[in-house]
């Protein structure tokens, strides 16, 4: 996080430190950066969740008067003007008729160098959008990290839902932004080096999967179904991310260890999602 904060800082007027853990390890780091002025520490007290931070934070960042505000988790770099990148590209979209709600970067993947397109939903075939350094695609959803979101929009659109905790947050407010006629925006001229999962494997020779703990198994199973419920989340992306969903189960549970814990919580976030609850994990 040092290092995080040491290439955000000057790109930022404002920098607001979200903290779900321990108040004092984060207090520790924040002493060390030159600008330590310009960071202000939210602590939460106790864990409320992906959506719950992200949400304080851009409250706080709304009340000091920020027209945009860049979301990043705790292990992602950005590159120097990486935030003025993003700002004049979605400063350029002004004239357009549709109002956008944010800009998010090409994610390139440190641990193999995995370049993620951007995707427009298909029935039948997602498109997978590459484009030249300095241009722009409309997309259907942008991950949380990296994004530059603009706070009137987020205004009008609504805050994370803090029911899911943790996982599909960002889906579910792209879709929700998608519905009520905002424009997501990707930029392949801003990178952002991010990781998604623990790492990855390939099972019964033709699969890759991405690695994820038990628990968050948990948590990706019950709160993609209880997005599947939703009139606003398409209906393209609820086909092909069921059929994804239990490809995923058997392939965790049958040849990824521990396929014990991987079924048990598989089967939780089954019945949680069906049965409509949200919220922090089951206590055991």
């Amino acid at each position: 996080m040092l290092a995080q904060l040491h290439a955000i800082v000057p790109q930022v007027d404002l920098c607001i430190l979200v903290n779900n853990g321990d108040a004092k390890v984060l207090d520790d780091i924040v002493s060390r950066i030159p600008d330590s002025g310009t960071i202000r520490v939210l602590h939460l007290g106790t864990n409320l969740g992906v959506a719950a931070a992200l949400n304080r934070g851009l409250e706080v960042a709304a009340r000091a008067g920020a027209e945009w505000a860049l979301l990043l988790d705790q292990d992602s770099i950005p590159g120097e003007r990486f935030v003025a990148s993003l700002l004049g590209e979605a400063l350029e979209q002004k004239q357009n008729s549709a109002p956008l709600a944010a800009i998010g970067p090409r994610i390139v993947m440190p641990r193999d160098g995995t370049d993620l397109p951007f995707i427009r939903l298909g029935w039948l075939r997602n498109q997978h959008l590459r484009g030249a350094p300095g241009s722009t695609v409309d997309c259907d959803f942008l991950i949380t990290s990296g994004c530059l979101v603009r706070l009137d929009a987020f205004s009008r659109i609504g805050g994370f839902d803090e029911g899911l905790f943790i996982d599909s947050v960002d889906l579910e407010w792209s879709f929700r932004a998608k519905s009520l006629g905002y424009r997501l925006l990707g930029s392949f001229g801003t990178v952002l080096d991010h990781e998604i999962g623990a790492s990855s494997t390939i099972v019964a020779g033709v699969l890759r999967v991405v690695i994820h703990p038990p628990l968050r198994l948990y948590f990706m199973t019950r709160n993609r179904i209880l997005l599947y419920r939703r009139d606003y989340v398409p209906a393209k992306w609820k086909l092909k991310d069921s059929c994804r969903m239990v490809m995923k189960f058997f392939a965790m549970t049958l040849f990824v260890a521990p396929r014990l814990q991987y079924a048990r919580m598989s089967w939780r976030g089954v019945r949680d999602g069906l049965l409509g609850r949200g919220g922090p994990a089951p206590r055991k």
